[in-house]
């Protein structure tokens, strides 16, 4: 049996943001949608372990094709080396559709400082997204390094945010707007290191050595 592929495509960045500034004007006497959330973020870290989060999609109608980049960065250390997405797989309880046979993941690193994970699938059919029903996503996580001591920032990129329709022409879910306004205002999620007591414990006896050795010598060279 030969599968059909999906490439997904590409928006223009500023052909976006029109559509956000649009959708803001046209919905000003209605609700908005929610925005592609991240959920159940740890605020803190613990360094040299993996710790996980869930992408959830808000609700939508007639959903066929979605393409989703979660952004990774931080103002310390290096992206791909101290801090970096570790796996990512589709959510094993109420997956967006029926099948995860071509959820499909990819990591890209656009700089010393920022990491990209793409998130794609997509059913021929359609689907209509309900949250509690089928709204999850993906399950993703992330790794840092024993010695990084930094905050990581991760969001949902609005700017390449794809969310089509069946139609045999790559057409937007009628929500897709006020999805891709909602996700722009929603502020980006923060995860700070913290050592374990164990590492502190450690830092600390390797300091406190260091000082009664530089102590024993001073005072041998006294006369």
């Amino acid at each position: 049996m030969t599968h059909a592929t999906y490439a997904p495509r590409l928006r223009n960045p500023q052909v976006t943001a029109l559509c956000g500034l649009l959708a803001l004007v046209s919905l000003s006497g209605s609700a908005a949608a929610a925005p592609v959330q991240i959920l159940n973020l740890p605020g803190a870290d613990s360094p040299g372990q993996i710790f996980a989060f869930d992408v959830m999609l808000p609700d939508t109608a007639n959903l066929a094709a979605y393409q989703i980049d979660v952004r990774l960065s931080s103002d310390e250390g290096a992206a791909g080396v101290d801090y970096f997405f570790n796996d990512a797989s589709a959510a094993s309880t109420e997956y967006v559709f029926p099948s995860t046979a071509w959820f499909a993941s990819a990591t890209n690193l656009e700089s010393s400082s920022l990491q990209r994970m793409t998130l794609t699938d997509v059913d021929l059919s359609g689907v209509d997204v309900v949250s509690g029903v089928n709204a999850q996503v993906s399950r993703v996580s992330i790794w840092t390094a024993v010695d990084f001591t930094g905050t990581l920032d991760i969001s949902i990129d609005a700017g390449t945010l794809i969310l089509d329709g069946p139609q045999l022409t790559p057409t937007p879910v009628a929500e897709f707007d006020s999805i891709v306004s909602s996700t722009m205002a929603a502020d980006s999620l923060r995860v700070t290191a913290v050592p374990e007591p164990s590492s502190m414990i450690g830092l600390l006896a390797a300091s406190g050595a260091v000082w009664i050795t530089t102590y024993r010598l001073k005072r041998r060279r006294q006369p």
